[in-house]
């Protein structure tokens, strides 16, 4: 079921404001560099507008805020929902990295030419369940740990609520902000401010109301297949059909499982079912 708060109720974990912040260069770059402890000049966006925008397009995987520095790329999200079974964040994140990796080679680069690269989810929920602040992933040799896979990718989990023992003081004052408590620190204050600001534009109150009444009609539109009879059947089918209009209409594969509350492998099966030359098969996937 889509639900959606009010304007006047989004903070910095709502997506939709999220992505207007962290398209301030300097705040990104900021981010950035408090989380890796390493000074970074500047933050590009390599990607066209449309892409890091909150607006629909075309690409299979719309990464919130994909950002380029010191030949390095960064997918920054926002993560509220956690479903272990159906959509697992381990397996999110190797869903974007992949992304990540595809746009690289879609340069024109060879595999020699990849680049560092960093996935980022900023969670509202403990995502393995120690209570840390940050955990930070990197392959490793089961046999001796000591040998590094080196393939240059990093994923980085931040919990918003975890023990912030050890880490950058700024970094500190941004979780606890996300959080919900008072902005404290140079870096967590010039985020409440720019909060403030993409809250009083606007132009940006009637994108994100554009935004809720489009998602709102695609569940009025399936909302009877999605309750007939109240059975399991009904609701798969219901949410097989949103799926199938929404990718038809190019949303990406992420933000419709957010919405239909189907698996990144089932919209994948269908958007393989629609795509020309497959059998053409309109049976729904088991959610």
């Amino acid at each position: 079921m889509f639900t959606q708060k009010a304007w006047e109720d989004l903070d910095i974990t709502d997506n939709f404001i999220f992505l207007k912040v962290m398209q301030r260069g300097d705040i990104c770059r900021r981010f950035l560099t408090h989380l890796l402890r390493v000074p970074l000049e500047r933050v590009s966006y390599p990607e066209t507008e449309k892409t890091v925008d909150t607006a629909f397009n075309a690409k299979a995987v719309r990464l919130d805020v994909f950002a380029e520095a010191e030949g390095q790329q960064y997918d920054i999200e926002m993560q509220t929902t956690n479903d272990p079974k159906e959509n697992p964040v381990a397996l999110r994140s190797r869903y974007y990295q992949s992304a990540m990796d595809q746009f690289q080679l879609g340069k024109g680069k060879n595999y020699a030419q990849l680049g560092e690269s960093f996935v980022i989810f900023i969670c509202t929920f403990d995502p393995f369940g120690l209570g840390r602040a940050q955990y930070t992933f990197r392959y490793r040799c089961d046999e001796d740990p000591d040998l590094v896979l080196n393939d240059k990718t990093t994923k980085i989990f931040l919990y918003i609520y975890g023990d912030t023992e050890g880490l950058d003081a700024e970094l500190c004052g941004f979780l606890r902000y996300a959080a919900g408590l008072p902005a404290t620190g140079r870096l967590a204050q010039d985020v409440d401010e720019a909060v403030r600001s993409v809250k009083a534009d606007a132009n940006a109150r009637k994108e994100f109301m554009t935004l809720a009444m489009e998602m709102q009609r695609y569940v009025d539109t399936h909302k009877d297949d999605w309750y007939a009879d109240g059975k399991a059947d009904g609701e798969a089918k219901g949410k097989a059909d949103a799926a199938r209009a929404m990718l038809a209409d190019n949303m990406s594969i992420p933000l419709i499982a957010k919405y239909t509350g189907l698996s990144l492998e089932q919209i994948q099966a269908l958007n393989a079912s629609t795509q020309p030359g497959s059998s053409g098969s309109t049976s729904a996937p088991a959610p």
